[in-house]
């Protein structure tokens, strides 16, 4: 490896998020080494590891290609939507049966113990890589005062996880049939006493990431097509809480694709359609 490495990711912002503790283990093997990640996404998304870059496709690897080496850089690329996945747990599973931590657990392996590295010791205690969120995001945004919130997230999944139904029209009899839930939504312009817009209160691109993720730690249920902004709100207090609810839909029906890993606490529903997704909420709120 040469004296600077740039982690590069060409794809979405969950892409970004579930690399985050692998990256963060790469860079204890290479001291005295200077550090960037370039993605195309909003910079504040990987503040915590490492300056940003602006995503420049001439120094990207191929997607099919984990690592390249030029005038003293070498890239490393973090999206393995086209590499090789030679491991046992993939053999035995396939690959939408295991959790996003695992399934990436063993692809950086498949590709790191060809230079010697390997992190098969993150698989001891996977709980030891969840993240957490300082409360310094929402400030005095929010007056979360109710204990009954749902948290709903309404983007679309722009890798097509789901089958991107338009949740709005879901909204008015989920909100109607429980008013004593205050339904923190992303973003809607349907306006009822029990809904509070974010869209509206959380106005900066990218430090809304972290306002969300705040937001969750105070909903007891979480509920949206699997996608960057849900990804980002699993953080240790969530994950390690046997009482929160993940409500999700994933069109492979794939439990594995829309969890951290297999042994956190919190529990997730999976669900193949929004219309199913929505009616689960439904029964988990009566």
């Amino acid at each position: 490896m040469s004296n600077n490495i740039i982690f590069h990711n060409n794809f979405h912002v969950g892409d970004v998020v579930i690399s985050k503790p692998f990256v963060k283990e790469i860079m204890k093997f290479f001291p005295d080494t200077n550090f960037f990640y370039a993605h195309k996404n909003n910079e504040f998304l990987t503040h915590d590891l490492c300056p940003y870059i602006s995503y420049n496709k001439f120094i990207s690897t191929r997607d099919d290609e984990f690592t390249i080496t030029y005038d003293n850089i070498t890239v490393i690329n973090t999206w393995f939507g086209k590499m090789h996945e030679p491991t046992n747990r993939f053999q035995k599973k396939g690959s939408y049966d295991i959790c996003c931590f695992e399934s990436q657990l063993d692809r950086y392996n498949s590709q790191l113990n060809k230079i010697g590295i390997d992190l098969s010791y993150m698989d001891v205690n996977p709980s030891n890589y969840f993240w957490e969120i300082d409360n310094i995001y929402i400030n005095n945004l929010l007056n979360i005062t109710s204990t009954n919130n749902v948290l709903l997230f309404t983007n679309k999944s722009l890798s097509h996880q789901s089958d991107n139904d338009d949740i709005d029209k879901y909204i008015p009899d989920l909100c109607l049939s429980f008013p004593n839930i205050t339904f923190y939504i992303t973003d809607t312009n349907i306006i009822l006493p029990n809904i509070i817009n974010l869209n509206k209160i959380f106005i900066k691109r990218g430090i809304d990431l972290f306002q969300f993720a705040e937001l969750s730690k105070y909903c007891n249920i979480i509920v949206g097509n699997p996608s960057g902004p849900f990804q980002f709100t699993w953080i240790k207090s969530n994950l390690e809480d046997p009482n929160k609810l993940y409500i999700t839909n994933q069109i492979n029906d794939s439990i594995g694709e829309v969890q951290f890993c297999a042994t956190q606490k919190a529990k997730t529903i999976c669900s193949i359609t929004t219309k199913d997704m929505i009616t689960n909420l439904k029964k988990e709120l009566c």
